[in-house]
């Protein structure tokens, strides 16, 4: 299961947006910082994660699991 917090969509409605391309930049963010950061997360994980959560903290995605 994969949870989100509000503030995750907040920062990718604003960081994968541009004026000239609109939001084709939101796939390679989404891509970059939320698919990499989970498959580490997976990879990394001795135990089964049943539950990955992703929250924004104002500067970077954080993911944790339980």
């Amino acid at each position: 299961q994969l949870n989100y917090t509000p503030a995750v969509i907040k920062a990718l409605s604003k960081m994968g947006y541009d004026k000239l391309y609109g939001a084709r930049p939101l796939k390679r963010l989404i891509e970059t910082e939320i698919e990499n950061e989970i498959s580490k997360e997976i990879l990394s994980s001795e135990k089964k994660a049943k539950i990955i959560t992703i929250d924004f903290d104002e500067e970077k995605f954080i993911t944790s699991r339980s």
